[in-house]
């Protein structure tokens, strides 16, 4: 993540151990929540709303597929 901010695709102000730890929660979850019932349209959702909140960059690749 440290070399993704430094490239500028992580923004600047985020602060990235913050970040690490929201991840972690979020794998930690996707792990245990099956045994709790979770289906796996549930895991799914999670982790596409999770991935939503990944901060933007405003740089965009020319060889991506528009995703920034």
């Amino acid at each position: 993540m440290a070399q993704g901010q430094l490239a500028g695709e992580i923004a600047e102000d985020v602060d990235l151990e913050l970040l690490a730890w929201y991840y972690f929660g979020i794998l930690q979850s996707v792990v245990n929540l099956p045994s709790a019932g979770a289906s796996r349209q549930t895991l799914s959702q999670l982790i596409d709303i999770s991935m939503s909140a990944w901060p933007k960059s405003e740089i965009t690749h020319p060889d991506s597929d528009g995703i920034t």
